[in-house]
């Protein structure tokens, strides 16, 4: 059984272990998301993970979080995992251990850390630009064999700890830390592009869409 680790931690500055960005040459966990990532006393905060493969975004088996320390929140599953918050007003940060498992065998462990007891609000990818024009993430992007640029409308506008992490396993990306990044695609191939936005703050918002080069 393969086994794998990633950490996302609340503050980013603190963390080294995020995963690498461009290539998807392996599973890998590209993000675990809290949606809030910050709670107020008695709310709640669906848990989520978002994995992908050399063939691109996956769908785990199985997928199972647990609290190591839960300083009095309460861990639930019904169509899904959340948090929620005790109603004491603790103002405390938390960690989520989280094990997925694909269907080849693979297993993926990673964690991250969540703020209960003060409300925080999760950003969000307003739209994905390729050249500058909006597209639609919904349909297959069709590129030409080029180098295109690549860049993302968030709200709340980024701030300066943001971080764009670009992915995919077409092509060739550079500066893919950063909006604007660089993609270029020299063969024709079919594939995934994934990006992960990270405020800073504990928030994360992702998007995909499938590309085809002809």
């Amino acid at each position: 059984m393969k086994i794998k680790m990633l950490a996302t931690c609340l503050i980013l500055s603190a963390c080294a272990d995020l995963p690498t960005a461009a290539e998807l040459s392996e599973p890998q966990i590209l993000a675990l998301t809290a949606d809030p990532p910050g709670i107020a006393p008695g709310e709640e905060s669906r848990l989520g993970v978002v994995v992908a493969a050399p063939e691109g975004l996956l769908t785990p088996a199985r997928v199972s979080w647990t609290l190591p320390d839960p300083k009095g929140a309460i861990l639930i599953q019904s169509d899904g995992w959340s948090v929620v918050a005790p109603d004491n007003g603790d103002r405390v940060y938390i960690r989520a251990d989280v094990t997925v498992e694909l269907d080849d065998g693979t297993t993926l462990l990673g964690y991250r850390t969540m703020l209960i007891g003060e409300a925080q609000a999760q950003p969000t990818i307003t739209d994905m630009r390729v050249d500058g024009e909006r597209i639609d993430t919904g349909q297959t992007l069709q590129l030409s064999q080029a180098t295109h640029e690549l860049t993302l409308d968030v709200a709340p506008p980024a701030g300066e700890d943001a971080i764009f992490s670009w992915f995919s396993n077409v092509g060739e990306l550079t500066r893919y830390r950063r909006s604007p990044a660089f993609f270029e695609t020299a063969d024709a191939e079919d594939g995934t592009l994934v990006v992960v936005y990270r405020d800073g703050k504990g928030g994360i918002a992702t998007s995909s869409v499938r590309v085809q080069v002809p």
